[in-house]
Order: C-alpha cells, then sequence, then structure tokens
C-alpha cells in the first residue's frame, strides 16, 4: 500500500464521520435502539395481555356466582335482577373481548414486527463484520498515518527551525530600517524647523534692520533735544528775575505759572516765560492780558508735546543701549519729570470693563484733541465692545509710535480668575497696564 492511496483513503474515511462516528457505527446503533423500543411495545402488550386474561376470569367467576345465587333463589324477579346484572356482564365481556381482539391484533404486529428485527439483527450480524474489517482497515491507515505524522514533524521541525534564522534576519531587519525611517523623519523634522527658524531669523532681522535706522533717527532727535535741554538749564537763571516779576504779577499768572511748574517743570517754565517775553518785545503797543495768558497756554501745551516726544525717545534710547531689544513702545505722555501718564482708569468686572478718564486738568485740551471714546464713562461695558470702542485710540498710538498707558483695577470675585485673565487680555490689546492691586477705583 502506497503512501498517496492511505491518504486518499484517510480523506474518504474521514467524509463518513459524523460526531465521532462512522455511518455504520451509526447504523448499528440505530438498530440497537429500535430493537430496545420493539422490546419495550412487546413488554407493553403481554401486560395488557395479563391484564385482559384477568379481568375475564373474573367476569367468569361473577357470572358463575350469579347463576349459583339465581338457582339457589328460585325466584322469578330476583332472577330478572340477575338477568339484568347478567346482560349488563355480558356487555362488559363484549368490550373485553374487543380490547382482547385490539391486542390481538397489536400482539400480530408485535409478531412481524419481530420478524423485522430477526431480519435487521442478521443485517446488523452482516454490517458487523464489515464494521470489523473497516476497523480492521482503519488500523493499518492509523499506523500510516501516525508514520506519516512523524515524518510530517520532523520536517516541520526542521523548516522551523530554518524559519527562526530567516525570522530572526528579517526582524533585524526590520528594526534597522524603522530606526533609519525614524532618524530620517527626526533629521527632515529639524530641517524644517531650521528652515522655519532662518525665515524668522531673516523676517526679525529685517524687522530689527528698520527699527534700529528708526531708532538711530530718534536717537538723533534725542540728542537734539538733549542739546536744547542743557541751553535752557543755562537760561533758568538768567529768565529767574522774570519769574518773580510775573509771581508778583495779577493772580491769573501766578496761577498759570503754578500750573506750568507742576507739569513743566523749572526748565519748561522758563522756555515759556521766554517764549512770552519774546512775544511781548516783539507786539508792538500794551500787552494784553488775556492774550498773553491765551499764548502761555498754547505754549504750555506745545512745551508738553515736546517733552513726550523726548520722554519717548529716551526712553526708546535706553532700551537700545540697555537692553537692545526695542521691542516695547513709550509712553504718549509724561509729566515735566518723565514720568508717565495714564490715560484711564479700568476696572475689570464680572459684568464687563468700566472706564474712567484719569484726574489730569494739564491734559485737557491733549485728551480733546485725541480720537472720541464712544462709551459710557462709569457703566460697564462688554469686551467687544470696549475693543470696538478703544480702536481709534490704538491706531492714534500706533501712527505716533507710541502707546497709552492705562491703571487695570481688579474687581472680580475670588473664583473668577479665568475672567480676569480674559479681560485683562482685553485691555491688553490696545494699552498698555499698570495693576493696581490696592482696590480703590
Amino acid at each position: 500500500m502506497t503512501t498517496g492511496s492511505i491518504l486518499r483513503q484517510e480523506h474518504s474515511y474521514r467524509r463518513g464521520l459524523v460526531l465521532g462516528l462512522t455511518l455504520s457505527e451509526i447504523m448499528v446503533l440505530v438498530l440497537f435502539i429500535l430493537l430496545l423500543l420493539l422490546t419495550a411495545l412487546l413488554e407493553k402488550k403481554a401486560e395488557e395481555q395479563e391484564t385482559l386474561a384477568a379481568r375475564l376470569q373474573e367476569a367468569e367467576a361473577q357470572r358463575a356466582q350469579v347463576l349459583a345465587e339465581v338457582r339457589r333463589l328460585g325466584g322469578v324477579d330476583a332472577f330478572d335482577d340477575l338477568f339484568t346484572e347478567l346482560a349488563l356482564l355480558r356487555e362488559e365481556n363484549t368490550v373485553l373481548q374487543q380490547e382482547n381482539a385490539a391486542l390481538g391484533e397489536r400482539a400480530a404486529a408485535s409478531t412481524r414486527n419481530e420478524a423485522t428485527i430477526e431480519r435487521l439483527s442478521r443485517e446488523v450480524e452482516g454490517m458487523t463484520e464489515k464494521l470489523a474489517e473497516v476497523q480492521a482497515r482503519d488500523a493499518e491507515a492509523q499506523a500510516d498515518l501516525a508514520r506519516l505524522r512523524d515524518a510530517n514533524a520532523d520536517l516541520e521541525r526542521r523548516n522551523a527551525a530554518l524559519g527562526e534564522g530567516q525570522a530572526t534576519a528579517a526582524e533585524e531587519s526590520r528594526a534597522t530600517i524603522e530606526r533609519l525611517s525614524q532618524e530620517i523623519a527626526l533629521l527632515q523634522g529639524m530641517a524644517e524647523k531650521l528652515a522655519e527658524v532662518q525665515a524668522r531669523a531673516q523676517a526679525q532681522n529685517a524687522e530689527t534692520q528698520a527699527e534700529v535706522a528708526r531708532l538711530a533717527k530718534l536717537a538723533d532727535e534725542a540728542g537734539a533735544l538733549r542739546r536744547e535741554r542743557d541751553a535752557l538749564t543755562h537760561e533758568v537763571a538768567a529768565q529767574s528775575d522774570t519769574i518773580a516779576e510775573l509771581t508778583r504779577g495779577p493772580p491769573a499768572y501766578a496761577g498759570t505759572l503754578e500750573r506750568l511748574r507742576g507739569a513743566l517743570g523749572d526748565e519748561g517754565t522758563a522756555r515759556v516765560v521766554e517764549a512770552a517775553a519774546m512775544l511781548l518785545d516783539a507786539r508792538p503797543g500794551p500787552a494784553d492780558p488775556e492774550r498773553l495768558r491765551e499764548e502761555i497756554v498754547n505754549l504750555e501745551a506745545l512745551t508738553r508735546t515736546r517733552n513726550d516726544l523726548a520722554s519717548r525717545v529716551e526712553r526708546l534710547t535706553a532700551q537700545i543701549e540697555g537692553q537692545g531689544k526695542g521691542v516695547e513702545w513709550p509712553s504718549c505722555w509724561f509729566d515735566g519729570q518723565g514720568r508717565i501718564e495714564y490715560l484711564y482708569d479700568v476696572a475689570l468686572q464680572g459684568d464687563g470693563l468700566v472706564v474712567r478718564p484719569t484726574n489730569l486738568p494739564h491734559r485737557a485740551r491733549d485728551r480733546a484733541a485725541l480720537p472720541a471714546l464712544a462709551l459710557a464713562v462709569g457703566r460697564a461695558e462688554s469686551p467687544e465692545r470696549f475693543l470696538r470702542a478703544t480702536r481709534p485710540l490704538y491706531d492714534w498710538s500706533v501712527e505716533n509710535d507710541c502707546r497709552f498707558f492705562v491703571r487695570v483695577h481688579d474687581g472680580t470675585g475670588p473664583a473668577q480668575k479665568r475672567l480676569y485673565q480674559n479681560r485683562l487680555r482685553t485691555v491688553e490689546a490696545h494699552f498698555y497696564k499698570l495693576l493696581v492691586s490696592d482696590g480703590a477705583f
């Protein structure tokens, strides 16, 4: 028997398996079950026949007793009763005979079933013999299959040993490729970041060069202003008599000079007085006090503007010389000593932002010259309305290379930190800020 034929026999044999049993084994099992069923039916029929026979015997005994009783009594009435009872017994006997006939038919059927069972038994014996032959062949096939499985297992072990070596090499190759891919991706990312940084650096370099050029121009202007300030310092002593004379003059002059000293300092006041004296010398006829006061106020505004510009230049120059950044803009308003003057007080509250102008009387004309603020003073406004209303002020500061400063007061609750940060960013969009922690507003 060749190996190929054994394998073919194995496949054909497997197709006859149902739930682990061969077709012949299943047929034997079915016949055995049928034999058990027929045996149970025959036993049941025999029991029924025995029961009917016992009932017949009992009926015959009762009839005999009735006849004996009739002979003993010899009466007609009693005989009629006994006859009636006998008729009933006959009817019952008829029923029993019918049942007995039915049982006989069932017994005949059982006899036929016994013949069928005998025939099936003979067939089962023949199939059992065939099954024995098939089992013998199956044993031989199983032995051949075991030998083939051993050979196949040996072959699989050899293939597994070879595959492990190939798998190890393939795994190492995949790991190397993956590592190289990661390194390439990392290098590409670094190259992209480097290009981005270079582009950003070039843009910042261009912006820095433009800013340096602008600041250099402002530095030149600052030098000129410094020289002018030095000249004014030397002129203060020469103008002290004129200042004293104006102070001793009408009360209106004295009040104006006090405001000048508070806003411009001694140097700025001396410059204004000098300009006023020059105007008086150049004007024919007597001096008009109202006209003089108006011109002094105009000179006061011009001097404040000059001081603001000088303070901006000094701030920018300090940034260039000190930090070298130049990323912050100077304040649009400074006092005579170069200190920042704040445009508004802004309160950050849960229902919005409240804006109130700062108390700077000497800035009334400057404030009036600014774009109008379309906000109700002292009333909470939404962040969107605040940004729309303050946009013209921001544009004005951008055009004049400066930024307005505001004082910020925190009016939010302890649990409104995120809201406070959002409100603060809204203010920072258009203004520089000073955080006030005293809580007064």
